[in-house]
């Protein structure tokens, strides 16, 4: 991720963009590039001192001066060789120097922020679609994908920080976008990678208990998400899910204009006669006295809230609600998201990127929930850095939900994945229904090996991601390249399929550990 705010030629005097600052050690300052990290720092480079949720930028200083810093952004005064330029919020004072470095983007483009513990990306793609098939150019920054207006392109995160949040804005106003769609996160809205913006429309999928690992508790997890609000024009809106249990009680004290949807009475945008196959769904969104048809390929009540929030924005903006549905039906498939794969295989395969236990269960529930009989199976793991609580989660879901389990590798990075597989057993009452194989070409084999006709499986955990991290190596393809591989050339996929530690067995039981 750029930490670095790229050189405007022109500059920039912080007395203008910040007008309650006060300057020492010099009449004014002009700024033509700034950082916030002291490593990256280049010479002439005005040094925001941010105090962030580990570290604080203000400790050091004096490092950025030594490498060159022209002048200092600082919560408090300091005594130093270059002018400081003394404001009450570094961040926020951060996110506005980024955005006038570039010619404030934010002030020509539509903002829609999104967030929820899940489906924020899903929702990110619909918003766009919507107004794309309207006639409205719109970008898109999400953990699916950077959108430019005109090309997609895969990122590494999700909401950036101020520097690159304002590189992305300003292409985007290049390439004549009107609106921009923002995936925001309970990391981001914390971290305050945010800083500087305002948004017009703020979305909220669900809260549900999760990143308690970040925020230490629900509380604050809720508390957090609901700081999005504190960046809404006067003029915006919120669209809240009114399924959503937490959401549902939290409208009644948003001061702002709100917006619901869901699958229930008293949601204003609703959803009703739902048919689902393996194949995709159709349902009838109402909309007040209208109602229209939908259609699509991608299967799961999850989706349907997620159009249901997208058509709301669409139908808030002014859009017809034809117009609207074109939208969504205009998406074929997110990719790595439910997205079922088109195979020789008799059985239906889906993938996802399913890692915590309330996401595996939705993806549970849903393949559960579908017509075609035959025996569910799942291939599922635990990440680096995941919470036991988490990880005996996930075994808890997969155990009560699927006919058949597979505990493989998510990115296990520097930890055993063995390890990672015990403490997913922890959630199991009885773990001798669970099968190991850490390795993922490994497990996807043997699923495909011995899945039957009619049979339903979920690879969960990796969704569309290209490149894996075990323990051992570096696996670069896909959960999808995987399962063509299966289909293409056995040879090769048996390959891939070798531990890499030649000790130890490819597949565990139970029996293993006793």
């Amino acid at each position: 991720m750029e930490l670095r705010q790229k050189r405007t030629e022109a500059g920039i005097s912080l007395q203008e963009i910040l007008p309650d600052c006060q300057i020492f050690g010099a009449d004014s300052i002009q700024v033509s590039s700034c950082s916030h990290d002291w490593n990256r720092l280049q010479p002439g480079d005005l040094y925001v001192a941010c105090a962030g949720m580990e570290k604080d930028g203000h400790d050091h200083i004096p490092m950025a001066i030594k490498k060159g810093a022209a002048a200092i952004l600082s919560e408090r005064f300091v005594v130093a060789d270059v002018p400081v330029c003394l404001v009450d919020d570094t961040r926020e004072a951060y996110g506005q120097i980024c955005q006038y470095l570039v010619g404030t983007p934010k002030d020509k483009l539509k903002l829609i922020g999104v967030t929820g513990t899940d489906g924020k990306s899903i929702t990110c793609q619909l918003i766009r679609s919507i107004l794309h098939q309207s006639g409205i150019r719109c970008g898109m920054i999400s953990s699916l994908a950077y959108c430019d207006g005109f090309v997609y392109s895969k990122t590494s995160g999700t909401t950036p920080s101020p520097p690159q949040m304002a590189e992305y804005l300003g292409e985007l106003v290049a390439n004549g976008c009107e609106a921009a769609v923002i995936e925001t996160s309970s990391e981001g809205i914390a971290e305050r990678r945010l800083s500087g913006l305002e948004f017009d429309a703020c979305v909220y999928t669900n809260v549900k208990k999760d990143h308690l690992d970040s925020h230490g508790t629900l509380k604050n997890y809720r508390k957090i998400k609901t700081r999005l609000l504190d960046r809404l024009k006067p003029d915006g809106f919120a669209v809240l899910n009114a399924d959503d249990k937490f959401l549902g009680k939290w409208i009644d004290n948003i001061h702002c204009p709100t917006l619901t949807y869901g699958t229930r009475n008293h949601a204003e945008i609703q959803a009703e006669r739902i048919e689902q196959t393996v194949f995709g769904q159709t349902f009838l969104i109402f909309a007040g006295n209208e109602s229209i048809p939908v259609k699509t390929p991608v299967v799961g009540d999850f989706f349907i809230r997620h159009c249901l929030a997208a058509v709301t924005v669409g139908l808030a903006f002014g859009l017809e609600l034809e117009d609207v549905v074109r939208g969504i039906e205009s998406v074929e498939r997110i990719p790595g998201r439910m997205e079922r794969l088109s195979s020789q295989h008799p059985s239906s395969i889906f993938i996802d990127a399913a890692k915590t236990p309330s996401q595996l269960h939705g993806m549970l529930r849903t393949l559960n929930s579908l017509p075609q009989e035959g025996k569910t199976w799942c291939i599922f793991g635990g990440a680096s850095g995941v919470s036991k609580e988490q990880l005996a989660g996930l075994g808890t879901v997969a155990e009560r939900h699927a006919d058949h389990t597979i505990i493989s590798g998510v990115d296990v990075h520097n930890e055993s994945a063995l390890e990672i597989a015990h403490e997913i057993l922890d959630g199991y009452e009885d773990v001798a229904k669970a099968h190991i194989i850490p390795n993922r070409a490994a497990a996807i084999e043997h699923v495909l090996d011995n899945a039957a006709a009619g049979d339903k499986i979920l690879i969960a955990g990796l969704g569309d991601q290209p490149t894996q991290f075990g323990y051992y190596a570096e696996l670069s393809m896909s959960d999808r390249e995987l399962c063509e591989l299966w289909q293409e050339d056995r040879l090769a996929l048996g390959e891939l399929t070798r531990n890499y530690e030649d000790d130890l067995p490819i597949s565990y039981s139970i029996d293993d550990y006793r």
